[in-house]
């Protein structure tokens, strides 16, 4: 037999505790637990404010108000508390937040939710109105997105032979189509995610992909991944792009048979030897400049593999590595470089010289080995290229194709001639 139930106290004082605490509202939205059912209004309002308000144990209250359910669950059966705003997709629904235990400890924060549609006050909400708002939000991000690329996509198409292009945009190209282009020779894969180097240098590759570009063989893909672009505030233009990181469209304005045929002809040419008169005069500079490029990123290399950092717009380190081709080949300047990497470490400990000094110290050092070895007539050993300082695309498609060569170009001289 249920004992009987008395109030005591201020009405308005419990009116106020049960925070618009409504059966009515609970019933209907299937939030009255079937444990309760048998509990009137006043009943479960009395209920909630002795659990609250009170010292009574749990067991007691259980016991007076005969709930099938043991002490540590009671807090859980309890009506949740009904606030006064509304779901902004069940228009006609309040939200509701379930009550915490007597002593105010919970694992978890309670958090306010439609008992309806299930929507709440949580990043990110599961809810059918919020996962479907996410969704018109993401779609309208990538068509703004996609309209923006394609207000920068020129849509050039290349009528010019495979013979009148430059040389550097031929080798250009045939290193591209081996390294990105995909078998419909339209899509081209974004350059850092291959483990092979496009270019005997990031500088280098940047220049080359950027040449491309100007020449109109590449547009910027719809495809490209949004972090590899810089939009405006308004998402209506890309104000910069990252060469490397954005996917690559190939003679996007040119059919597919017309892309074929085209790289087909570079190909034929360049097997043949039957090369452009044009050619000739910028095969020395394009082999220099490789060998430079791969000097040059040989060195940060070094630099970074002991926790240093080199200064990749070094005019005067330029200088010097192509004063040291004179006399070597770019497998000894690399021993020269990491003979400089190793002393510059020693230098700088036994002298204390800050880190941020590391290059301008290297540099020196490189400077006079360079000169020591050239004055005494010394003997210099060639290096192997570094396991992890791979030949680019680019220059493998330079030596092997181009000037057909057994070797990858790393243990032989450029010609001097052209770096007077």
């Amino acid at each position: 037999m249920r004992r009987g139930i008395s109030f005591w106290g201020d009405q308005n004082h419990l009116v106020d505790f049960v925070f618009n605490f409504n059966l009515n509202d609970c019933m209907r939205n299937s939030l009255q637990d079937k444990r309760l059912a048998h509990l009137s209004e006043e009943e479960i309002s009395q209920l909630l404010l002795e659990y609250f308000e009170t010292d009574v144990p749990v067991s007691d209250l259980i016991e007076k108000y005969e709930l099938a359910v043991t002490p540590s669950k009671l807090s859980s059966i309890l009506p949740p508390e009904i606030l006064p705003e509304h779901c902004p997709y069940c228009l006609d629904e309040k939200l509701v937040v379930a009550r915490g235990s007597r002593t105010g400890y919970s694992w978890q924060t309670p958090r306010a939710f439609c008992p309806s549609c299930g929507h709440g006050k949580r990043e990110p909400c599961r809810c059918g109105g919020c996962k479907s708002w996410r969704a018109e939000q993401t779609l309208l991000h990538k068509e703004r997105i996609e309209a923006a690329v394609q207000a920068v996509q020129r849509s050039w198409r290349i009528d010019i032979a495979p013979s009148d292009v430059q040389f550097e945009v031929a080798v250009g190209i045939l290193g591209l189509v081996r390294h990105s282009v995909g078998p419909d020779y339209a899509g081209v894969s974004p350059f850092q995610t291959s483990p092979v180097p496009l270019g005997p240098s990031e500088t280098y590759t940047k220049q080359s992909v950027e040449l491309l570009y100007h020449r109109g063989f590449l547009e910027i893909g719809l495809s490209s991944d949004e972090s590899s672009l810089i939009f405006s505030e308004d998402l209506t233009q890309v104000v910069q792009y990252r060469p490397t990181a954005v996917s690559w469209e190939f003679m996007p304005a040119n059919s597919l048979e017309e892309r074929k045929q085209f790289v087909f002809g570079l190909e034929e040419i360049v097997s043949s030897g039957n090369w452009p008169e044009h050619w000739y005069d910028d095969v020395d500079h394009f082999w220099i400049a490789i060998c430079v490029q791969e000097c040059l990123h040989y060195f940060g290399y070094l630099l970074k593999q002991r926790y240093l950092e080199a200064d990749r717009s070094d005019e005067r380190l330029d200088q010097i590595i192509r004063r040291a081709l004179k006399k070597f080949c770019p497998a000894q300047v690399c021993n020269l470089l990491w003979q400089s990497a190793r002393d510059t470490v020693d230098f700088m400990a036994t002298k204390g010289i800050p880190d941020r000094q590391a290059h301008a110290v290297c540099r020196g050092i490189f400077d006079r080995k360079v000169d020591k070895f050239v004055a005494e007539g010394w003997e210099l050993r060639k290096s192997r290229r570094d396991f992890n300082c791979p030949q680019s695309v680019i220059a493998s498609v330079f030596f092997h194709q181009f000037m057909q060569s057994s070797g990858d170009g790393f243990d032989t001289a450029p010609p001097v001639t052209r770096l007077e």
